[in-house]
């Protein structure tokens, strides 16, 4: 995933690397997510899939109440109340609930799109547009540069092959 969110990274006094993307910071609070809220009795994994424009990690498990109501409060009801443990102890994971907030406000800065939701009762796929047409966040003339770069590349070697 770090090849469709450009990562920012510099080393503290301290000698420890600090991540300053936002698009990662989004990325990796989605996967947290994914991991302390997934249905694993489910006969479906959680997932991630990238696509050409867009990033969709899919969950076993819908959202134990409406997704409005989990972001009007500072509701955290994990279904793997030891995986949410061991994430926080490592600082990945909080206990105040701002995860949707976390992910939303990351991915917007990271280059001005919204985050999409797709609940139903036993699933729910969030998914990060990597590609927009006609919006400019912070990182956007870098990572449409990459991508111009990468799709010549992979249409030459179709265009060779064929």
């Amino acid at each position: 995933m770090r090849k469709e969110v450009d990562v920012n990274f510099k080393l503290t006094a301290e000698g420890f690397g600090e991540e300053l993307s936002p698009g990662l910071k989004s990325i990796r609070e989605a996967l947290v997510n994914m991991l302390i809220h997934a249905d694993y009795f489910s006969l479906a994994c959680p997932r991630i899939r990238i696509f050409t424009n867009h990033i969709e990690y899919y969950n076993p498990g819908g959202f134990p109440k409406p997704i409005e109501e989990l972001k009007g409060k500072d509701l955290s009801i994990p279904r793997n109340p030891i995986l949410a443990k061991l994430f926080r102890m490592v600082k990945l994971a909080e206990n105040a609930g701002y995860g949707l907030d976390n992910i939303e406000n990351n991915w917007k800065e990271y280059n001005g799109s919204s985050v999409e939701y797709v609940v139903d009762f036993d699933s729910t796929i969030v998914r990060f547009q990597t590609k927009i047409q006609g919006v400019r966040g912070d990182n956007y003339g870098t990572i449409t540069e990459r991508w111009r770069n990468d799709d010549g590349t992979i249409s030459e070697r179709i265009w060779k092959n064929s």
